[in-house]
């Protein structure tokens, strides 16, 4: 990539965080130590494993069907959940964690969950069932036992906060990688050569890190991808992966092997890669329409025979390997 006037790489969300810096006005090390701890914040935010982070305590304390007070900040983030949980039908639910903590992909040796107890588990899920009230700020959840888990979101959240933070302080070149939920601040910037725009590789999916289908140009763009081969088990010769349809509680049968979102908001790449890849071409494409405001975005995805379908958006962006 080139030399970096400053580099920041740490261990959060249980995944390799790193930032680099190549253009920027003022203290570059200060700049990064208040970026990191941004990203620090959000996981005392949003960590579902931590008992005293903001989420644990709505999750642990909530009464049924009685307003919780949350912070301004928790309220945001969880409207912005539930809003694409209605839009995507459901493809997206922030309520999953009861479905998710069965599943336990993160053991050492995981096995599937027996029916009945994914059939009990599906019972405390259901977007439909968490209120809010802005002019309060409480969240009231209106069933025993619900789990809301932020891992659909969480990271892509942190890269948006510190990507802001580092325009807003003189940073104009820059990326931002929180275990795959990549944002590029300004075009890549090197000694003695013109500005340009970053270039990241699409893996090829269910082949060698590394491999991949083409690359895609970004600047002032985040990309985020999702795909059953980052996180999986085999069973009886079964492959269960680890995108769940919180619909059926089981492993979504995606007619795509992976799907990339692109998108001017981090928190939004990786908020829509999740239900895009559950809902297919046709309905995901649908989901995409029916966001509104400043916000751009598109897609690639990549389905069960290899071929690669994008967005019209990114037709001049990415150059295949073909």
């Amino acid at each position: 990539m080139g030399s970096c006037l400053a580099s920041r790489q740490f261990f959060l969300y249980n995944t390799v965080c790193k930032i680099d810096v190549l253009e920027a006005h003022g203290n570059v090390e200060d700049i990064l130590d208040h970026a990191q701890q941004i990203a620090e914040d959000v996981q005392r935010l949003l960590n579902i494993f931590d008992s005293q982070s903001q989420l644990s305590q709505l999750n642990n304390n909530y009464k049924v069907g009685v307003p919780y007070k949350v912070s301004q900040q928790l309220f945001t983030f969880l409207k912005d959940l539930c809003d694409i949980s209605e839009l995507s039908s459901g493809a997206f639910d922030p309520t999953i964690g009861p479905v998710v903590r069965l599943w336990d992909f993160t053991a050492a040796q995981p096995i599937s969950p027996q029916p009945a107890k994914l059939t009990e588990a599906l019972k405390r899920t259901g977007w439909q069932e968490v209120q809010l009230d802005s002019s309060a700020c409480t969240v009231t959840l209106n069933k025993a036992g619900m789990i809301i888990d932020a891992g659909g979101a969480g990271k892509g959240y942190a890269v948006e906060l510190v990507a802001d933070y580092l325009k807003e302080h003189g940073v104009s070149s820059a990326s931002i990688n929180f275990g795959g939920n990549l944002f590029v601040i300004g075009k890549l910037c090197q000694k003695d050569k013109a500005p340009r725009d970053w270039e990241v590789g699409i893996q090829e999916p269910w082949k060698q890190r590394g491999n991949s289908i083409g690359k895609l140009k970004l600047c002032n763009r985040g990309a985020a991808t999702s795909g059953g081969y980052e996180r999986y088990f085999t069973e009886n010769g079964k492959v269960f992966h680890h995108l769940i349809d919180p619909r059926t509680g089981i492993p979504a049968e995606s007619e795509f092997l992976s799907a990339t979102i692109i998108s001017s908001s981090a928190f939004y790449t990786d908020l829509l890669s999740t239900p895009f890849f559950i809902l297919g071409e046709a309905e995901g494409k649908a989901l995409l329409d029916k966001l509104t405001g400043d916000l751009w975005v598109g897609f690639i995805a990549i389905k069960k025979d290899y071929s690669v379908i994008l967005s019209e958006n990114l037709s001049e962006s990415f150059l295949s390997r073909q």
